[in-house]
């Protein structure tokens, strides 16, 4: 194996005299703190490893060209990669018998970085939010978005059967949760000693999976927070900044001349791509830079649609430089995509609790023929989940773009292990990673249904079947006769059984088995005790910590504009109380984020700056409506003064006459109140 400068794809002809087939993969990673191409290099690990053995026996030969830079920070103790506009590892198939090679891209989708760093704070504002997960609040029953309502929809688990809309967090998925809260709580402390010495016996062995996969899930979920988040989505929820990664992987991909090429998402990173493949053509150019743009306006990926589009309070919002009516043609971008490959997927849990955020997109065939959602789950991992179940079946109106196949695999024996274990390459077993690696290469012909046949007996299997990885899809997890059910209670079963023995032996038995005791309830006392804990944490959450209800609320008025509500309506939309949503409601009013109008309807208010003058005309319709927005937005509305004809803003904190809002932007039509120095007003004229 070497390791070389690599050429772009469309410059293997000046290098080869053999017909080579270009084949992209984008790893996106899930949990953990994985440094950057961390992750990309464990696949490509595996993949090498599954190729010199499995290619062998064809005379083929196996390079790995890694794509470096000569540039580093003085005292670097490793050389960089570059992963700029190139593949930073290439594995190349060269064929001994036929003039044919094959060029494996990878290329990775890294975001771990976009997770603050560890501190007090943040351990304690974990641990509230774990602990209380279990007493989430119910989510928005109306519309989507009132611009999308037509292209996406929300998942639903098998479990909701209530078919009006209502997708209320059931009883069984508060129980669920309520226990993991539990066992984490209790088995953490044991973990983390049991981790530290693993670590500093071996080096490489993680057992924290359940806090990494917790706080990255609350990170990818949590809302905006006012001078937080990434300076490119600053205020945003942190989940806009890992979608802007994910989408430029996208396009990256698709400009980078390959025959074809594939997504392989572990983890949470298989919530991260299924958004980033669900996005609207009207949001994906919203999360391009301009180098990006004009790379996807040069492959011809990009559409102009002059359906007068309203991208106002679209987020994240429009860059000045794009007009409103370019769109990123999600045809062309998927043209040559084959297949996703998602493994360790928690789909069902994010469906539970956060159905807003893994929307999926109706049926426009975007999607070419041949491509392929494959579903890899090992029903001993904590984390994965099936995704099949989760999507409309084909009798209702609602018709997913893409449905995921289920594939059953055994990944580990541990449960702790087996959600890491996914890709791990064994030389004397039938792995995932060879099945994956076939897959990719014959280009998703060579299997049955894409990946496997499932056979009713399993007598009937080929030998290269094993029995001890692939598992009888119909005898594992199908939600028909409780079947799963079952099975998750004997997971959990299993998990608390664990859990009550390492807790006596390491951390119960130190501190609480005497206390216990005394009430001659060692074993009882003990679960009753930590029970308790979050318990407490879901009633603060219930009495204390609602602010995500006025976010919420903000948002639903937002995407409304100037649609308006009464509190019944409101309270309809929501699973709240109706004493909190009026709470959040005069909340909103005295911070001047929403108004009520004499009626006592509520509504959040947006204007369109207009004129009657044809020269200021011409210089509004070279402004995106984002532009229009960030004036409004330096300006604190002033609810007192209103007429037909025109919008009073009052300006706080300007010595004298505000002339100019913005030097970048154009100075619009801005009239002066009667006595600027007393009582400075803005009054912008609007049209009929």
């Amino acid at each position: 194996m070497t390791e070389n400068d690599t050429p772009n794809p469309s410059e293997h002809s000046a290098n080869t005299s053999n017909e080579v087939t270009h084949i992209g993969i984008l790893v996106v990673h899930g949990i953990g703190e994985q440094c950057q191409f961390e992750a990309l290099e464990g696949v490509a690990r595996s993949l090498v490893l599954a190729l010199e053995d499995e290619y062998s026996r064809l005379q083929s030969e196996i390079y790995v060209d890694i794509n470096k830079r000569d540039l580093g920070p003085f005292g670097a103790k490793q050389q960089t990669w570059d992963g700029n506009g190139r593949a930073p590892i290439i594995i190349k198939i060269k064929y001994s018998i036929v003039n044919r090679e094959i060029w494996l891209h990878l290329q990775e989708v890294w975001w771990a970085d976009l997770d603050p760093p560890n501190d007090f704070k943040k351990f304690l504002d974990f641990w509230r939010w774990g602990l209380s997960l279990w007493n989430t609040r119910g989510y928005i029953k109306g519309p989507i978005l009132s611009n999308y309502g037509d292209t996406l929809f929300r998942l639903k688990s098998p479990l909701q059967k209530n078919s009006s809309g209502e997708n209320k967090i059931t009883f069984f998925a508060r129980v669920e949760y309520f226990g993991i809260a539990l066992l984490l709580l209790i088995l953490q402390p044991i973990l983390y000693f049991v981790n530290y010495i693993l670590q500093f016996i071996w080096g490489n062995i993680n057992l924290n999976i359940f806090s990494q996969y917790m706080g990255k899930v609350k990170l990818y979920q949590q809302e905006g927070k006012k001078g937080k988040g990434y300076l490119q989505d600053l205020n945003e929820p942190p989940r806009y900044s890992i979608r802007r990664r994910m989408i430029k992987g996208l396009v990256q991909m698709a400009t980078g001349n390959y025959d074809r090429w594939y997504i392989l998402a572990h983890s949470l990173g298989s919530i991260v791509a299924f958004n980033g493949l669900s996005q609207p053509e009207q949001r994906l150019a919203n999360y391009l830079d301009e180098a990006i743009w004009q790379l996807a306006v040069e492959k011809n990926l990009t559409k102009i649609e002059n359906n007068n589009i309203n991208h106002r309070g679209v987020k994240p919002s429009r860059p000045p430089w794009l007009n409103k009516d370019n769109l990123i043609c999600r045809q062309k971008l998927f043209k040559n995509l084959r297949g996703l490959v998602t493994y360790g997927a928690p789909f069902r849990h994010f469906v539970d609790l956060w159905p807003m955020i893994p929307l999926s997109h109706t049926h426009t065939n975007a999607f070419p023929d041949k491509f392929q959602w494959l579903n890899v789950y090992d029903p001993s991992d904590p984390v994965a989940t099936q995704a099949e179940s989760l999507f409309p079946d084909n009798n209702q109106l609602e018709q997913p773009e893409i449905r995921p196949i289920d594939i059953p695999y055994k990944a580990n024996k541990l449960h702790l292990f087996s959600h890491i274990e996914y890709l791990s390459y064994r030389s004397d077993d039938d792995t995932l990673i060879k099945r994956l690696l076939n897959w990719i290469i014959n280009e998703n012909n060579n299997q049955e249904n894409g990946w496997i046949k499932y056979y009713d007996n399993t007598d009937d299997r080929p030998f290269n079947l094993s029995s001890k990885r692939w598992l009888d899809k119909d005898q594992t997890i199908l939600w028909k006769n409780n079947q799963y059910f079952r099975l998750r209670l004997l997971r959990y079963f299993t998990w608390w059984f664990l859990t009550i023995i390492f807790g006596y032996l390491v951390f119960i038995v130190l501190h609480l088995f005497l206390k216990s005791l005394e009430y001659n309830l060692p074993l009882i006392g003990t679960i009753l005790f930590f029970s308790c804990i979050p318990v407490l944490a879901g009633l603060c959450k219930r009495l204390f910590g609602q602010d995500s209800s006025e976010v919420r609320i903000k948002e639903y008025l937002e995407d409304q504009a100037n649609k308006k509500f009464i509190l019944d309506e409101i309270v309809d939309l929501f699973d709240y109380p109706e004493k909190l949503v009026k709470k959040s409601l005069n909340k909103l009013l005295a911070a001047r984020e929403i108004r009520q109008d004499t009626e006592e309807k509520y509504f959040f208010p947006r204007y369109e700056v207009r004129t009657k003058d044809d020269e200021v005309r011409n210089q509004l319709q070279q402004l995106t409506s984002d532009g229009i927005s960030e004036i409004v937005g330096k300006l604190r509305f002033a609810p007192d003064e209103q007429s037909e004809t025109c919008i009073f803003y009052r300006v706080e904190g300007e010595e004298g006459w505000l002339w100019e809002i913005n030097n970048s932007l154009i100075v619009y039509t801005i009239k002066k109140g009667d006595d600027p120095a007393e009582d400075p007003l803005v009054v912008i004229a609007q049209i009929s």
